[in-house]
């Protein structure tokens, strides 16, 4: 049989776990006026990245677990290469 209480639970802890986002830092990108910020958005630590020049634009560059995979920023000329390295052990 369905409890109410258990419902009440339920989308309390899923409130609370997805309106999590924490800021991590800022860090330069390639040197010339752009950043990577990055936030953890949940409590199982994982963090997502923004590719930005602070004013003008804000690009999502993805998720990632910190203990598993990161992002490598290179620019070349105007262009700017992302890559999404992964040391996890296989």
């Amino acid at each position: 049989m369905f409890n109410f209480r258990n419902l009440i639970l339920a989308v309390l802890c899923i409130t609370f776990t997805s309106c999590y986002k924490k800021y991590i830092g800022t860090r330069n990108a390639c040197g010339n006026n752009l950043y990577v910020e990055t936030y953890q958005i949940n409590l199982m630590e994982v963090d997502v990245c923004y590719l930005t020049d602070s004013t003008n634009f804000r690009i999502f560059v993805g998720r990632f677990d910190p203990q598993f995979a990161t992002y490598d920023f290179k620019c070349y000329g105007d262009s700017v290469y992302i890559e999404n390295l992964n040391n996890r052990n296989r």
